[in-house]
């Protein structure tokens, strides 16, 4: 079975449920919510969909 990698972001300690399929579109949405929320602590997690964890 083929698998890629998808990426999550995390804002102030809560997993958002958006699923980005490269790093080029998780980077672009997390500026863009750190731009309008004003979100204090943020980053961009490696999502495991069989297991439901991140690292």
């Amino acid at each position: 079975m083929a698998t890629c990698t998808m990426y999550k972001i995390v804002m102030n300690g809560v997993l958002l449920p958006d699923i980005y399929f490269s790093w080029d579109a998780a980077s672009s949405a997390f500026d863009a919510l750190k731009e309008s929320s004003g979100a204090s602590v943020g980053r961009i997690v490696v999502w495991d969909d069989q297991t439901g964890e991140y690292n």
